[in-house]
């Protein structure tokens, strides 16, 4: 049969071939993984090189398998060049024979090219005229050769079946490639339209940026920093980047050009290529979003590595993701941008993570060890092939016909639908140290939805010290409970309270002695203290506003070991900073002269 052009056996080896490498693929990805895990690596950049480099392999691997060495596997698996014979029909007849009542499968065509069977077995039709279609071999099936053929139901429509489902399948592949192709192009061609209409900048000359060959711009178009290019790659800001302060400048530059030096953008746009040929193959998109997740850390990394601020660059990064959510009336091109919300919680959580050493670049006998390394495994998969089933299949073809029988249909019982039950709620208990239970606590959920925010839910232990949520919102929950007039909480890291889910059985949040801060707000003119002054925790998982009292003091509880930033407002006065480093459970009393200044909005 002929589609669009191309024969169905044409159309039928391409889509085995790329079978094929799928299966080929998915073995490499998942030999990699278990060795990742097996040596537990937990540097983001050899895991980025590793799977960018198993990414390139599953792109190259349909070129790979037509030049690769053949390696014997014990087992067999879907391949496009198993061998065939034919399936060649004879129809017995009688008034109570089904038509298609006996089958019979025969040697394959001899070297001189004869005709399947013996003219015996082909004269054996009941069907004399030649009209009628069903002479010598007219139903001719090409199948992988089996040494034993159980009873199949076959019809004697199967080929034109066969046929219209191939003509489906590639109909259907085809159009996911073009639908897919023809959004990358629009992808490159925004990219293009935004280069020519960029605005070279003049930066400040205070500047400690690091030296990067790309070009830095700004356009009215974008919302955040971003790394366009590949042979020329330019980082452009936003046209308001005037307005921000050297530190913010500083630090969206040095991301951005540790993205030029790794090359991310040449790997984004491998990884995208990819997943427009495999689209159907959730290896592709997998490998694309861990891959640019890694790309994103590795360059968070060496951000904080040169500045030597966590908690300064992840109000940084949290700034330009809420550019992103509320800026949807702007497009963000494709690129390498600093701030994808998707992975701005795991980011934050890598930032502030004071314990997790820092990803170092590899060095070039490193980079060269894995290239090889994983070049070879690549190349040798590509050329796995199940020998053994050849060896089957001569046994097979010196064997005597096998004949084929018609089952009966079975008919079988759909399975019921998977019923949607109500959300569980999420409970469990606050205790002390010594598992007493601690009624009226304050237990906080905060719940991640994707967003640039959380949503911060609260309820209070009854007597038993148990608590319940029984209605939240969709996302990843974690919990953390607070008796504030003790300094007692049950999280010692900012956003890092006990993961909650519904399944969960037993969620036991145990109460610990936490830091606090004291802040007094004074006029540094008048030397008298501020009542109603606004203490604002710049980045918090709890409340982050408060008002000093009649004396000028406010008491922050529920802190951290860790450096909370604060800024002190009041009417009339200038607001002033305070980076305050807290350790241990002690309390640290701030003072904040405020200056006279701009009134208080």
């Amino acid at each position: 049969m002929n589609l669009f052009g191309f024969e169905s056996s044409e159309i039928d080896s391409a889509l085995a071939l790329l079978l094929e490498v799928s299966v080929k693929a998915t073995f490499l990805a998942i030999a990699f993984w278990g060795i990742l895990v097996l040596f537990r690596v937990r540097s983001v950049t050899v895991r980025h090189h590793v799977w960018s480099l198993v990414l390139f392999s599953m792109l190259l691997m349909p070129a790979m398998v037509f030049v690769a060495p053949a390696v014997a596997l014990p087992f067999g698996f879907p391949s496009y060049s198993a061998p065939t014979v034919s399936l060649n029909s004879s129809i017995e007849d009688g008034p109570d024979e089904n038509p298609a009542a006996a089958f019979v499968l025969n040697r394959p065509p001899d070297s001189a090219g004869g005709p399947i069977g013996t003219p015996d077995e082909v004269a054996r039709s009941g069907f004399d005229d030649p009209a009628v279609g069903m002479q010598a071999g007219a139903v001719d099936v090409t199948l992988p050769v089996v040494p034993a053929v159980d009873p199949v139901e076959l019809n004697l429509t199967t080929p034109v079946r066969g046929s219209f489902l191939l003509l489906a399948v590639a109909v259907t592949y085809a159009l996911g490639v073009f639908l897919l192709l023809v959004r990358m192009i629009i992808g490159l061609i925004q990219c293009r339209h935004l280069v020519r209409r960029f605005r070279p900048v003049v930066l400040p000359n205070d500047l400690e940026l690091p030296k990067t060959p790309a070009t830095i711009a700004e356009s009215d178009d974008l919302l955040v920093p971003v790394t366009l290019g590949l042979w020329r790659p330019m980082i452009i800001l936003p046209t308001d980047w005037k307005t921000w302060d050297n530190s913010l400048v500083q630090t969206a530059i040095a991301h951005e050009a540790e993205h030029v030096r790794r090359r991310d953008t040449w790997v984004a746009f491998i990884a995208t290529c990819n997943t427009v040929l495999y689209w159907f193959h959730p290896l592709s998109w997998l490998l694309r979003r861990n891959i640019t997740e890694l790309a994103e850390q590795a360059c968070d990394d060496e951000v904080i590595r040169a500045t030597g601020q966590r908690t300064a660059y992840a109000e940084i990064l949290v700034e330009m993701a809420s550019r992103l959510a509320t800026g949807a009336q702007r497009y963000q091109p494709t690129g390498i941008g600093m701030a994808k919300t998707a992975f701005v919680e795991l980011r934050v959580s890598r930032i502030l993570d004071s314990n997790r050493p820092l990803g170092r670049r590899l060095s070039s006998l490193l980079s060269a060890v894995l290239i090889t390394v994983i070049a070879g495994a690549a190349t040798i998969t590509a050329g796995l092939s199940p020998a053994p089933a050849v060896a089957g299949a001569q046994e097979a073809i010196a064997a005597p016909p096998v004949a084929l029988t018609v089952a009966q249909p079975v008919t079988v019982d759909p399975p019921s639908p998977t019923q949607k039950t109500d959300q569980e709620p999420i409970s469990g208990r606050v205790v002390l140290e010594d598992d007493s239970p601690v009624p009226d606590a304050e237990v906080r959920m905060l719940t991640w939805t994707g967003n640039t925010r959380y949503k911060t839910t609260t309820t209070r232990t009854n007597e038993q010290g148990e608590f319940r949520f029984d209605r939240f919102e969709e996302g990843k929950h974690r919990l953390a409970a607070y008796v504030y007039e003790k300094n007692l909480s049950s999280r010692t890291e900012m956003f890092k309270g006990d993961v909650a889910e519904p399944r969960r059985k037993t969620i036991v949040l145990k109460l610990k002695k936490v830091p606090a801060m004291k802040v007094t707000a004074r006029s540094a003119e008048a030397s008298q203290l501020i009542p109603g002054a606004r203490v604002r925790l710049t980045w918090s998982d709890i409340e982050r506003d408060y008002l000093t009292d009649a004396n000028g003091e406010v008491m922050i509880r529920g802190l951290t070991p860790a450096t909370w930033t604060i800024e002190v407002q009041a009417k009339g006065y200038a607001e002033q900073v305070h980076a305050v480093n807290l350790s241990g459970s002690e309390t640290v009393e701030v003072t904040a002269n405020l200056e006279p200044g701009a009134e208080l909005s």
